[in-house]
């Protein structure tokens, strides 16, 4: 496997019309700062969920991110609503192949899956239990989550 960081990350804050807002923006250049000193030598995908809030997020992140080799995937599965919930062992399947591929994976989607996908994958694939930190309100705010570092086995909030 490739991949040495993996980040769980919540779309930013939106408005009314479910855009990304000027503070999701704000959030996600705060977010880019803690990131690029992990990622910026490295080659990175920000996989997304198909929703707009999450894909505008995505692919600004992504802009932000002071790295030259960058790509954003959207991905259906990665998507939460109510009437149709993420498919966390295809987005599973799909991360296995990215973590073959590229030395980073950002994901951009829903807080209910925020948290979720990493130990999963990391369980099924890497035959690894993940432990993350406590969670409440505050961890998984908009422009938030978790970033795992494979090789140190260490997961912290961002």
């Amino acid at each position: 496997m490739r991949m040495k960081i993996f980040a769980e990350i919540r779309h930013g804050d939106y408005g009314d019309n479910f855009r990304l807002s000027e503070l999701g923006r704000l959030h996600l250049r705060e977010l880019a700062e803690k990131l690029n000193p992990l990622v910026g030598h490295l080659c990175a995908i920000v996989f997304t969920s198909s929703a707009v809030r999450a894909s505008e997020s995505a692919n600004f992140l992504a802009s932000t991110l002071k790295t030259a080799n960058i790509s954003v995937e959207e991905c259906e599965h990665l998507q939460f609503d109510h009437e149709r919930a993420g498919n966390t062992k295809k987005s599973a399947e799909r991360l296995l192949e990215l973590s073959e591929k590229y030395d980073a994976v950002i994901v951009v989607t829903h807080l209910e899956l925020v948290g979720g996908l990493y130990p999963y994958f990391a369980e099924k694939y890497l035959h690894k239990e993940i432990f993350l930190p406590p969670r409440d309100d505050d961890s998984v705010r908009c422009g938030h989550g978790y970033l795992h570092d494979i090789e140190r086995n260490t997961c912290s909030t961002v």
